[in-house]
């Protein structure tokens, strides 16, 4: 279980360390778990941030301790994050991968996908968490039960399996304005599982160095 002097560093540094860890969730008697691919970093004073709005009641986790856990609603449905070093920063999980370990991997397969179908068919496993209301689905996080809250070891927590990522991506944000400084590169992905993201950069029209870079 990742501790909280994990999160008490710059937020680009949380998001690309991230990569590669667990995020665990039990969900009724079934442990939940997704391998985090992508990652975004926010920082406070940037006007894509939530805390650039003002601090409101529902926002107040972002100037709690680094590693509270940060949910909202995005069109809707649920979103997680964490608060990271400096008041109003934070990091959004924005993708994963399902994480498959031990004799329970199909039971939790199954639970994931009777909470996360489309137009009443099967995801594809590996779409699973293939973006920020996915993954939360898929895991069964609500705003209602962890904003604010602390990660706990019996019921939700971010695992260090020991996975480091031969190397990492960097990339815009989506839906942002030039307003809202859409071009910094506050986007951060493993390649090795781009396929699982929710948009590659990297296709054969964009420029290394401009509409992405390696980190």
């Amino acid at each position: 279980m990742l501790p909280n002097s994990f999160f008490a560093r710059d937020p680009l540094e949380v998001a690309k360390s991230l990569i590669g860890k667990v995020l665990c969730h039990k969900y009724d008697d079934i442990w939940l778990k997704a391998m985090i691919i992508e990652a975004e970093a926010y920082y406070a004073d940037e006007p894509g941030s939530h805390a650039s709005k003002g601090r409101t009641k529902s926002k107040e986790a972002l100037y709690m301790q680094p590693g509270t856990i940060y949910m909202y609603y995005s069109r809707g449905s649920d979103s997680i994050g964490f608060s990271t070093f400096g008041a109003g920063s934070s990091i959004l999980i924005k993708s994963g991968i399902p994480f498959i370990e031990g004799t329970e991997g199909n039971k939790m397969i199954r639970k994931m996908h009777e909470l996360n179908p489309i137009n009443g068919r099967m995801r594809e496993d590996h779409l699973l968490c293939s973006g920020q209301t996915l993954i939360s689905k898929s895991l069964g996080l609500k705003v209602k039960n962890w904003n604010k809250k602390k990660t706990d070891a019996q019921r939700l927590y971010v695992d260090d399996i020991g996975y480091t990522p031969k190397s990492l991506i960097a990339c815009r944000r989506l839906g942002m304005s030039k307003r809202r400084h859409y071009q910094l590169m506050h986007r951060i992905f493993d390649p090795k599982y781009a396929k699982s993201i929710t948009k590659d950069p990297t296709s054969k029209n964009s420029k290394e160095g401009v509409d992405f870079k390696y980190v």
